[in-house]
């Protein structure tokens, strides 16, 4: 099946996800891995940190807590402007929400100490990925953190859905209409970050894919770990 990447409208879809959001949602519980990313930031003594695909700003706000500077990127206009009243609410001054593609990002080259990217990159094309990690690499210091996750496949129930060329699906029914999502093996996600050194790459509890890695240091350059 032949489609217009470019005319997929995927903030759209999320935009639908988020359009149900209310106060109720600032309370759910915190998940174990977003105690792993603040734990591993805070271990890298981070101060500046993008958070892509950051939807209501869930994970965004829990590292501002830590003292962190934030900016909270997403698609999505709804979930961008939840997030935006949640941290006026709670008076967060440092951080910062903007709505935004990962593939096309407007932050200065080296601005931020760690990405994160949590369940992002895999709902793009490919060919979309491959500049968002692009623009990852230049946002990122050298010696930056970079925490991604990929979903599992058992995540993701058989909606549904015409499979794209690259391997990327396109749900047409029920509550995923409009979802895009393809699956990773780790040596595709590999390969994605080749440019990173990887200091480790593992399966999560529900199949996620996790990866842990650092943009290179300049060779005069001694980072901490």
């Amino acid at each position: 099946m032949n489609i217009d990447f470019s005319e997929l409208n995927t903030a759209a879809f999320w935009d639908q996800a988020f359009a149900a959001a209310n106060a109720n949602w600032r309370r759910l519980p915190t998940s174990e891995r977003t105690q792993t990313v603040i734990r591993l930031l805070l271990q890298h003594e981070a101060q500046t940190v993008l958070d892509l695909g950051c939807a209501i700003g869930r994970l965004s706000m829990l590292i501002a807590a830590q003292g962190i500077d934030v900016h909270g990127l997403d698609a999505s206009e709804k979930a961008i402007q939840f997030a935006r009243d949640w941290a006026r609410d709670e008076h967060m001054p440092n951080v910062h929400f903007e709505v935004g593609l990962t593939s096309t990002l407007q932050y200065p080259d080296g601005m931020f100490d760690a990405v994160v990217a949590n369940a992002v990159l895999d709902h793009m094309p490919v060919v979309e990925a491959k500049k968002s990690v692009q623009e990852i690499w230049a946002v990122l210091r050298p010696g930056g953190l970079l925490f991604a996750s990929f979903d599992g496949m058992e995540e993701k129930k058989e909606s549904p859905h015409h499979l794209l060329e690259d391997g990327t699906r396109l749900y047409v029914d029920g509550m995923q209409r409009g979802l895009v999502w393809r699956y990773y093996s780790e040596q595709e996600i590999d390969q994605l970050f080749a440019r990173f050194e990887q200091r480790k790459l593992y399966t999560d509890q529900d199949g996620s894919r996790v990866l842990i890695a650092v943009k290179p240091a300049a060779p005069d350059e001694n980072p901490s770990i």
